[in-house]
């Protein structure tokens, strides 16, 4: 894998752990499921408003308060 192509699978990831608050590592699984994102030509942008979207749904929905109790425990 060319250094650009790391690069930017890193920068996906650190996007997306930055976004959703998670303290993920990048392992080869991982790399792998962002590899397939941007070959899919899917950008920064996109995965932004995906996440958005989820997280709003996520909060919409009648066990949100539950989910985050159980977190929480």
């Amino acid at each position: 894998m060319d250094t650009n192509t790391l690069a930017a699978l890193r920068a996906t990831h650190e996007l997306y752990c930055q976004l959703t608050g998670q303290k993920l590592t990048l392992r080869f699984d991982r790399e792998r499921l962002w590899y397939e994102f941007l070959r899919a030509g899917f950008s920064a942008e996109e995965l932004k408003i995906v996440v958005a979207y989820l997280q709003k749904e996520i909060r919409a929905s009648p066990n949100f308060d539950r989910v985050i109790d159980r977190r929480s425990a």
